[in-house]
């Protein structure tokens, strides 16, 4: 059944309310000339048929009119969300640029902090190649260097 539904969403909605409305009014005209064909003997015979179709057509009406509501009730909940997802992209968006700017400036401030490493290293390299020994400065460089931009 959820086919035909899902085939009924592709109908554009004044189509089909007025197919509903066909139905609906052809259901009743057939039922009521069923009751009246009842005094005509040339055409009695046709008496059961037609309230027969009258009744089916009437309820095969009251169905579509109650799948439209329903139908129209899921569109309207369908573009509410669709509403939320565009107001959370744009804030999404915002979000990612903000993000985008704090990632960049943190790496600014890593590259300037290796580059004063850099040069420390470069000041002290002497002191530090001297004598082939590990200096104490050596490691307060290095200790420096992995404590991070922190400081």
């Amino acid at each position: 059944m959820w086919q035909l539904n899902w085939l009924l969403s592709f109908i554009p909605d004044s189509i089909f309310i007025y197919i509903t409305y066909v139905l609906m009014g052809l259901g009743l005209a057939l039922y009521i000339a069923s009751k009246l064909i009842a005094w005509l003997p040339i055409i009695s015979s046709y008496k059961t048929p037609s309230e027969i179709i009258g009744v089916i057509l009437l309820v095969a009406g009251a169905y579509i009119f109650g799948s439209y509501g329903t139908e129209m009730a899921w569109r309207e909940r369908v573009k509410e969300l669709e509403e939320k997802v565009a107001k959370a992209e744009e804030e999404s968006k915002k979000t990612n640029s903000v993000i985008k700017e704090k990632i960049v400036t943190k790496v600014k401030e890593i590259m300037v902090f290796q580059d004063k490493i850099k040069e420390v290293i470069v000041e002290k390299e002497k002191i530090i190649d001297a004598q082939c020994k590990i200096s104490p400065e050596a490691v307060a460089i290095l200790n420096d260097s992995a404590r991070g931009a922190k400081k």
